[in-house]
């Protein structure tokens, strides 16, 4: 990101302190040739997909430990809506055999149940996501075979002049945490950072991190750090 430069008009090196809006997560997909793009497409659209069902599951994880600790309601049998005699217990359709089975199976392996391993879950995407990609993209190492990079790090500015200043460090904690490890909390909350100022090591709320761009003489976003976001 440019923060300094060569002022002619004055012949002196200045910094630019307006504001410049950058994303945590950048798709690239409109930035490559067609023929890229169209690699790229398959596992990308996927991705995003999966990522709004993981999304939705980690809601009902936590609403469901959330009603696992709160005291127990007692609901008086009086109040308990009739079942029909006709309706099949357990069933939201009352359809059973073949005409049940007929349901869509895409809302079948993304449906946020509580009672399915996660784990499963995320072995099954990630097949499904692997079986998307580019052949020739899965050969190259060093390739970003999803087309969308996630802000991990950053160093900031602080100060008015471009020859002093003071430099501060963020990074996201679950990158910290992780590194290349396998990941089996899937409940870590990646919208918490950390700040490295010198020897002041302290958490920070990804919204914070978010308005470090610029507008004044407060810390801002000088160097933005991105990482391929794998397909898993």
């Amino acid at each position: 990101m440019v923060r300094f430069w060569w002022r002619q008009d004055i012949n002196k090196k200045a910094k630019i302190m307006r504001k410049v809006k950058f994303p945590f997560e950048f798709d690239v997909l409109d930035l490559v040739t067609d023929d890229l793009k169209q690699r790229l497409l398959p596992v990308n659209a996927r991705l995003k997909e999966i990522e709004k069902d993981r999304h939705e599951r980690r809601k009902v994880r936590k609403r469901t430990r959330k009603t696992n600790v709160s005291p127990s309601i007692v609901v008086p049998p009086e109040s308990a809506p009739p079942v029909s005699p006709t309706m099949t217990v357990g069933g939201a359709d009352g359809l059973e055999g073949p005409d049940r089975a007929s349901g869509a199976t895409h809302s079948a392996l993304s449906a946020p149940d509580p009672d399915m391993d996660e784990g499963e879950f995320r072995e099954r995407e990630a097949n499904e996501l692997d079986a998307l990609i580019d052949p020739e993209l899965k050969a190259d190492p060093g390739s970003n075979v999803t087309g969308i990079y996630e802000l991990v790090g950053m160093v900031t500015h602080k100060g008015p002049s471009a020859d002093s200043g003071h430099y501060i460090a963020f990074a996201r904690a679950d990158v910290l945490d992780r590194r290349d490890s396998p990941i089996t909390d899937y409940d870590t909350d990646t919208d918490q950072w950390v700040k490295f100022d010198d020897d002041k090591v302290s958490p920070i709320p990804a919204e914070r991190v978010g308005v470090l761009d610029g507008g004044g003489e407060d810390s801002a976003a000088y160097i933005l750090l991105y990482r391929s976001k794998r397909a898993i």
